[in-house]
């Protein structure tokens, strides 16, 4: 049972509110910061050898950081799995690469939103302001 003391006050209640509404857009302010908006084609499969078999997974690219891959992809990836990623050479400018998954959100019925994660950093400069690698 709450007291007259332990209650919400009214400004508690509006700061709470005002940090639900901006936590969204600092994340995303901070996500974009350094990375590159890019629209290319890639082909997912599984990293570990033992898992080569199973099927292709198709994903679009969004943005490029030097160290993070931002995504979508037609089925759900398991966050903490290495992924082999690879990506369309006309758009973007990266080898076939390894990347650890580390978040996967479902968007709507069939489209998953991923984040992935380059054991090192990439050169992303080619791509910057969306131009196409020469």
């Amino acid at each position: 049972m709450r007291t007259p003391d332990s209650m919400p006050t009214e400004e508690s209640l509006q700061l709470l509110e005002e940090l639900e509404l901006n936590e969204p857009s600092e994340i995303a302010r901070v996500r974009v910061r350094d990375a590159v908006k890019v629209r290319a084609e890639i082909r997912i499969r599984q990293g570990n050898a033992s898992l080569r078999a199973e099927p292709e997974i198709e994903g679009r690219t969004r943005e490029v950081s030097r160290e993070q891959l931002l995504a979508t992809a037609d089925e759900p990836l398991s966050v903490a799995d290495v992924y082999r990623v690879a990506f369309d050479r006309q758009v973007v400018a990266l080898p076939d690469s390894y990347l650890l998954c580390t978040a996967c959100r479902l968007l709507n019925d069939g489209r998953f939103e991923v984040e992935l994660r380059f054991f090192t950093p990439v050169d992303v400069s080619q791509m910057a302001h969306g131009e196409e690698p020469s």
